[in-house]
C-alpha cells in the first residue's frame, strides 16, 4: 500500500539566468555525512522528476496529433496554443521554457549528489548504490532532454555561482553519455530484493530498471541511424550533425545497433525481477485493499519499472486533472469540486479513437475486420479501449452539445477521457495515481521492434502477442514495425509516449500516418469533421498546413531551443533554435 513520503532534502534554487546556471545557495556538506541523509538526497531526487506529473504529458501529448487539448478553443490564433495544436514547440513558448528549466533543475541536483559523494564518510558499497542510483536518473533525463531538442548541454558537474557558456553537446555524444551511466548503474544499483528490503513503499527503482532505459535509449539511437538522412530531424550537410555513436562501437552501424537493442530487452524480459500484470486493468486499479493474483497492491505490482510518485492534493501537480472530468454525476450535488484547473484537458482525439477502432473493429458478428484509415467505426473488439478511457461523458465540453461518446453514433459527441489514473472514490480533485515512465509492455515492445530488425520476426510476434494475451486484445497471425508502433501507441496511451514514437521514424513517417492521415480523416467526414473541429479547436478548417512543406515536418520533428537559454547562454545564439526551426 503506498505511503505518502515527506521529501527531506535541502533546496536547491535557480539564481541564474540561465537555467544551466543552477547553483547552490547554502553550504550542504553536512547533509552527506549518514546513509539517512544520502537516502533523503535521493528522495529530493525523485522529487524533482514531479514535472512527469504536470505540464509535461498535458503538452507533450497533445503535440503528438493524437491527444486533444480541451483547452483551446477559441484560441487558435495565440501563439501558445497553435503551437500545439500544430505539432510544435516554440522557442519563445511558456511551457517549453519551463519544461527545459525542470530537466536541466533535476540533472544539476544529481551532479551536486555525485560531486559529494566521495567526500561522504559513508561505507563504499553503500555510495555505489547511491551513485548508480543517481547515474540512472541522470540518463533518465538527458534521455528526456535529447529526444526533445536533439543537441543539448552535457554538464556533469554542479554548475558553480560564475556563470560559464555551456554549448550544446552533439546528440549522439549525448547518447554515449546516457549510455555509459545506465551501465554503471546496473552494476552499481540495488536488486529488487534489496530495494524491498531497504525504502519499501517509495517507489524506487532496482538496477534493472537501468538496463530497461538502456534498451530504450537504444530504440533511438537505432532508429536515427535507420531512417534516412532526409527524413531525420538533422541537417546532414552541416558539419557533425550525423550520427557517430562512441558506445559499443556502434559507429554508423544500424544493424549492430538494433542487434544490441534486442539483446538488452530480451534480457530485461527474461532475466530482470518484473513481470506482465495479469490484467491490464490491474495497472490502474487505484484503490486500497485490491491486490492482483500475485498479492501484489496496485503500487508495488510487478510490471512497473519506473514510476513518478503522486502525492495527495498538492496544487497542479497531477496528471489526472489533465485526464479527467471536473465531477461523475452521481456526485455533482453532494461536493463543492464542480471546478478544477486544467481539467481533461488532454483527452484522445477522434482521429487517434478512430485508428484504434479501425485495428480492433467488430463487423456486427463479433469477428475481427480491418479497414481503410477514412473508415469510422462504431465498436472495437481490443478491451484495453475500454480500461483505457471512460465510455460516457461526464460532462459535455460545450453547453449546447451532446454529452455521449463517440463513436456510440456518429454525430457531433464528447470526446471521452483517459481513466487510468482514475480512483473508485475519485470526485474531481486530484488524484494519488502514480505516473508510469516506463513498464514492461514498454520493453517488448521495444524488443519486438528490434527483433523484427534482427531478422527474429517469429519471436516479434511472440513478444507482442504475450501483451496482447494479458490485455484480452486479439492475438495477430502477422506482423509489421509500422503495426508494433501502433500498437505500443494503443497500450500505452497517454503515459508519455506519444511524442516521440510518432516523431522517432522520421518525417515521412510522421507526415503520412499523422499530418497527412489526419487531414484527410476529417475531410471523410465533411461537416461531421467541420463541426468536430469547430467545437474543439476554434475552426472550422483547422488543418495541419504545413503537412506539404517537409522542410516544416522535420522541424516539427524536435521542439525548438527555449529562448531564455539562447540569450542568456554566451556560447549559444538566436539562431541555434534547431536545424530546420519554423520561427
Amino acid at each position: 500500500m503506498k505511503r505518502n513520503i515527506i521529501y527531506a532534502i535541502a533546496a536547491l534554487v535557480l539564481s541564474s539566468c540561465s537555467f544551466l546556471d543552477e547553483h547552490l545557495t547554502t553550504s550542504l556538506t553536512s547533509t552527506y555525512g549518514t546513509e539517512s541523509s544520502l537516502e533523503a538526497n535521493m528522495r529530493g531526487i525523485q522529487a524533482s522528476l514531479n514535472f512527469f506529473l504536470r505540464d509535461y504529458p498535458e503538452n507533450l501529448e497533445s503535440c503528438s496529433g493524437l491527444v486533444h487539448f480541451g483547452g483551446t478553443t477559441n484560441r487558435v490564433e495565440d501563439n501558445r496554443w497553435k503551437c500545439i495544436l500544430t505539432n510544435m514547440t516554440y522557442t519563445s513558448m511558456s511551457l517549453n521554457i519551463e519544461l527545459y528549466g525542470n530537466i536541466y533543475s533535476a540533472i544539476n541536483r544529481c551532479n551536486v549528489l555525485l560531486d559529494h559523494l566521495p567526500d561522504s564518510p559513508v561505507e563504499e558499497s553503500f555510495k555505489k548504490e547511491i551513485e548508480g542510483e543517481c547515474k540512472m536518473y541522470r540518463a533518465l533525463l538527458y534521455l528526456t532532454a535529447v529526444r526533445l531538442y536533439g543537441d543539448v548541454p552535457l554538464s556533469l558537474t554542479p554548475n558553480e555561482n560564475n556563470f560559464s557558456a555551456k554549448p550544446r553537446t552533439p546528440y549522439y555524444e549525448v547518447y554515449d553519455q546516457i549510455v555509459e551511466d545506465l551501465k554503471d548503474a546496473f552494476s552499481t544499483m540495488r536488486d529488487a530484493a534489496k530495494v524491498e528490503e531497504l525504502t519499501p513503499y517509495q517507489g524506487r527503482s532496482n538496477k534493472w530498471a537501468a538496463r530497461a532505459l538502456l534498451s530504450a535509449a537504444y530504440l533511438q539511437m537505432a532508429s536515427l541511424l535507420t531512417v534516412p538522412q532526409d527524413d531525420n530531424f538533422y541537417d546532414p550537410s552541416k558539419e557533425g550533425r550525423t550520427p557517430v555513436f562512441g558506445a559499443d562501437g556502434i559507429g554508423t552501424d544500424s544493424a549492430k545497433a538494433w542487434e544490441i537493442c534486442y539483446e538488452t530487452a530480451k534480457d530485461v524480459i527474461e532475466h530482470g525481477p518484473y513481470k506482465l500484470a495479469e490484467h491490464y486493468s490491474d495497472l490502474f486499479k487505484w484503490t486500497e485493499g485490491y491486490t492482483d493474483s500475485r498479492g501484489r497492491d496496485c503500487w508495488n505490482l510487478d510490471e512497473r519499472i519506473i514510476t513518478v510518485q503522486s502525492e495527495a492534493f498538492t496544487s497542479g501537480n497531477y496528471i489526472a486533472t489533465r485526464t479527467l472530468p471536473t465531477f461523475p454525476p452521481d456526485v455533482v450535488a453532494e461536493v463543492n469540486w464542480t471546478t478544477v484547473s486544467r481539467s481533461g484537458n488532454i483527452r484522445p482525439s477522434r482521429f487517434f479513437f478512430n485508428e484504434w477502432c479501425r485495428r480492433y473493429a467488430d463487423d456486427g458478428t463479433g469477428n475481427l475486420v480491418t479497414g481503410p484509415r477514412d473508415s469510422l467505426y462504431t465498436a472495437c473488439l481490443d478491451p484495453r479501449l475500454k480500461v483505457a478511457l471512460i465510455e460516457t461523458s461526464y460532462i459535455p465540453c460545450n453547453a449546447t452539445k451532446a454529452t455521449t461518446i463517440y463513436p456510440a453514433a456518429v454525430q457531433n459527441n464528447s470526446m471521452p477521457y483517459f481513466r487510468k489514473y482514475l480512483t473508485p472514490t475519485y470526485q474531481g480533485k486530484p488524484d494519488v495515481a502514480d505516473y508510469y515512465y516506463m513498464r514492461l509492455a514498454e520493453v517488448y515492445y521495444i524488443a519486438a521492434e528490434a527483433a523484427m530488425h534482427t531478422g527474429h520476426e517469429d519471436d516479434a510476434l511472440d513478444l507482442v502477442n504475450a501483451v496482447h494475451k494479458r490485455g484480452g486484445t486479439p492475438a495477430w497471425t502477422s506482423v509489421s514495425v509500422d503495426e508494433i508502433v501502433w500498437d505500443k501507441l494503443l497500450e500505452l496511451c497517454c503515459e508519455g509516449h506519444s511524442f516521440y514514437e510518432v516523431r522517432r521514424l522520421g518525417a515521412s513517417w510522421f507526415k503520412e500516418n499523422i499530418l497527412d492521415a489526419r487531414n484527410a480523416f476529417f475531410d471523410t467526414m465533411g461537416d461531421q469533421g467541420e463541426n468536430y473541429m469547430q467545437v474543439f479547436f476554434g475552426s472550422s478548417d483547422f488543418r495541419y498546413d504545413f503537412a506539404d512543406d517537409m522542410n516544416k515536418v522535420r522541424a516539427a520533428l524536435l521542439c525548438e531551443f527555449p529562448k531564455e537559454e539562447l540569450t542568456a547562454n554566451s556560447a549559444m545564439s538566436l539562431s541555434d533554435k534547431n536545424d530546420f526551426s519554423r520561427e
